[in-house]
C-alpha cells in the first residue's frame, strides 16, 4: 500500500460522504451506509496523521493499529476520547449521532442494510451542525 498524506485521507473522507449522500438518494441504502463509515474511517485516520512527525519513524504496534476499522478505536489512536465524551454530554444531538455511528463496522459490507438504518446513519455523519464527520473535521 502507497502512503496516504493527511490531505489524500481529508479527500478521502469528504468524497465517501458526497458519495454516500449520492447513494442514499438512489436509494442504494447498504452502499450509502457503508460509505458513509468509510468518511467517518477517513476523517479519524486524518486526525489520527496530524499526530506524526516528519522524520520521526513511529512505533510499529501504533502504525498496525492505524490500519483497522474500528471506529471508538481509531478515536483513542487520534486521542480525542476526552474531547468526544465532553462534546457529547455538551450536545445531546452529537451523542445520538456517535451512538448510530459508533456502530458501524467493515463487516457491514456483507449486510443487507434497511433504509431507515441507512438514512439514520447518513444524517449521523453529515448532519451540518452536529454530525460525527463536522465534529472530526474540528481536529484533523
Amino acid at each position: 500500500m502507497a502512503a496516504v498524506s493527511k490531505d489524500d485521507l481529508q479527500a478521502l473522507a469528504r468524497s465517501k460522504l458526497d458519495d454516500a449522500k449520492l447513494l442514499l438518494r438512489r436509494q442504494r441504502h447498504s452502499s450509502a451506509y457503508y460509505l458513509a463509515g468509510y468518511a467517518i474511517e477517513f476523517t479519524l485516520k486524518a486526525a489520527i496523521a496530524r499526530q506524526i512527525e516528519r522524520h520521526v519513524l513511529p512505533d510499529p504496534t501504533f502504525l498496525r493499529n492505524v490500519y483497522q476499522h474500528n471506529l471508538t478505536k481509531l478515536i483513542g489512536l487520534a486521542k480525542l476520547g476526552i474531547e468526544l465524551e465532553t462534546a457529547r454530554k455538551a450536545n445531546a444531538r452529537l451523542d445520538a449521532n456517535w451512538a448510530i455511528v459508533s456502530d458501524w463496522n467493515v463487516e457491514s459490507r456483507y449486510e443487507l442494510i434497511d433504509p431507515v438504518r441507512s438514512v439514520a446513519m447518513v444524517k449521523a455523519v453529515g448532519e451540518p451542525s452536529s454530525g460525527v464527520f463536522q465534529w472530526v473535521q474540528q481536529h484533523w
